[in-house]
């Protein structure tokens, strides 16, 4: 559920293929997004799903599935 809407959103954001992104994509090495551009990512993930992320949360998401966890856990009010 969480992967297809990150797929667009990264498509939208970033131009990255949909078809390139899965749970196990690396944001900096596999899909060009740094870190400046994670906080647009996260931006734009809190819009979707009206969640906080903290900046220390951030800082720790590497790849597609970190960024499925952090959601999962603040949609369900676990952090």
């Amino acid at each position: 559920m969480y992967l297809e809407t990150l797929k667009k959103i990264i498509n939208e954001e970033f131009f990255v293929e949909e078809d390139k992104i899965t749970e196990d994509s690396l944001l900096k090495d596999d899909l060009g997004i740094d870190s400046l551009a994670s906080m647009q990512l996260i931006l734009d993930v809190e819009k979707e799903y009206n969640i906080h992320v903290e900046n220390e949360d951030v800082m720790s998401i590497e790849t597609v599935a970190d960024v499925i966890k952090l959601i999962d856990k603040k949609v369900k009010g676990e952090a």
